[in-house]
């Protein structure tokens, strides 16, 4: 089970698997939001994967933040062109400047008031310097009035030219005043209530300026606790997926959206099972399917499609799946995002191979991980500690032997230390 659980708890990031490597291997009453409304970050990354095309970063050039104001206004620029430590701010958004308190002219991250939205969403940039990709998140923070506010955003990197690295990011978010625990407990049951009118509800209704109908205006909101229906095993997310994929496999009505529905179910089982891995690995034994803890998500969508769905397909859903958990697209959002992106699924699943392979590159060119280490004189080799330990040197260039590392008497690397140096 370790290599189904691993996936689910790696950040963003997602580490690279070549695709030979993957070929290895509701009746729930609806979420509250606002109808025909797209998530902030969504839309922002769509937008972002116009402009990069065929580039391997999109070019700070062709960002017109006049053009995209509804983006715009809750975004901030954060450049890098001249240092990674003392990145500079080129621009705030309206709607982010005046939750934050701050003037849109701000240029410095010292000026970025502490425990506010631009504090957490600029604290954020070394993520995306690291992974050298987008990432999606999604937290909750107490801001300095005192108020719990949940927040989902996303960090969009941009080169200054053709294959450049990063030098600006841009980052969009959305944010809205948390309920308190009998806020949220009132809201449930009145969604109870709407989908189940034959019990009876006692609870208060809320006040109206804490109505349904205003936390529905906010789509790029966490669901959290506004969900009355009962907790579902993974094997009943498990069963709503495959009448899907089913449904998708004999379909003559739009057979691409039908797909889409397909994968975006197979994702909120993905979803679904990062919370339940002992349940997973239960569903993997009974249908006869081992974890691979390089591609994790080839269970998944076997488990949904059939181990003997076409294999070259089989690694496309994952792929698509894989791409979703790197942008954070929360529960009932990935059928959409596949009918808007570029390309729809092919377009997504060249997109997330296209960042692997950079991030791969990325890792090439770190070289030997050993050159970070800080050379530091034999004579800083302390004397006290085990008589027997492995220590760790590096031969200078000036001829001169350098400490790279003590590494103790660990019994493992003792052993094979002793093997390799004592005669047969």
């Amino acid at each position: 089970m370790d290599g189904a659980r691993s996936f689910f708890e790696r950040n963003a990031g997602i580490n690279p698997v070549s695709d030979e490597e993957e070929d290895d291997f509701l009746d729930l009453p609806p979420v509250v939001v606002a109808e025909g409304e797209r998530r902030l970050q969504i839309r922002a990354y769509d937008h972002w994967t116009q402009l990069l095309g065929a580039k391997t970063m999109p070019l700070i050039a062709d960002l017109k933040l006049d053009q995209i104001g509804d983006i715009a206004t809750q975004a901030v620029l954060i450049d890098f062109a001249h240092s990674t430590d003392d990145p500079r701010i080129r621009f705030v958004g309206e709607m982010l400047a005046q939750e934050c308190g701050v003037a849109r002219d701000i240029t410095r991250l010292e000026q970025v008031p502490d425990h506010s939205m631009l504090a957490r969403l600029t604290g954020q940039y070394m993520q995306i310097i690291a992974n050298q990709a987008p990432i999606g998140f999604e937290e909750e923070f107490l801001n300095a009035r005192g108020a719990m506010i949940a927040y989902r955003g996303m960090l969009l990197p941009f080169a200054e030219e053709m294959g450049g690295s990063i030098r600006y990011v841009l980052g969009v978010v959305n944010w809205k005043e948390a309920a308190d625990a009998s806020l949220s407990e009132q809201l449930a049951r009145e969604l109870g209530a709407s989908f189940h009118e034959d019990e009876q509800v006692h609870a208060p209704r809320p006040s109206p300026e804490q109505t349904v109908a205003q936390w529905a205006a906010w789509a790029d909101g966490p669901q959290a606790g506004i969900n009355a229906a009962p907790a579902r095993d993974l094997a009943d997310w498990l069963r709503d997926a495959r009448d899907s994929a089913h449904a998708a496999s004999i379909t003559q009505d739009r057979p691409r959206q039908a797909l889409y529905d397909a994968i975006g179910r197979a994702y909120d089982f993905a979803l679904m099972a990062r919370d339940k891995p002992s349940e997973l690995h239960e569903l993997m034994v009974q249908a006869g399917l081992v974890g691979q803890p390089r591609a994790p998500l080839v269970p998944i969508v076997k488990l949904v499609f059939g181990a003997d769905h076409d294999k070259t397909r089989l690694t496309e859903y994952a792929t698509a799946l894989s791409h979703g958990l790197r942008l954070g697209l929360p529960q009932g959002a990935m059928a959409d995002h596949l009918a808007q992106a570029s390309g729809g699924l092919k377009g997504v699943v060249a997109q997330e191979r296209r960042l692997r392979r950079d991030e791969s590159a990325g890792e090439a060119e770190d070289g030997n991980p050993l050159d970070r280490l800080t050379p530091r004189p034999l004579s800083t080799l302390g004397a006290k500690g085990p008589e027997y330990a492995v220590v760790l040197v590096r031969r200078m260039a000036d001829g001169t032997i350098a400490l790279l590392g003590d590494l103790g008497d660990d019994p493992a690397l003792m052993t094979r230390a002793t093997r390799l140096l004592t005669p047969e």
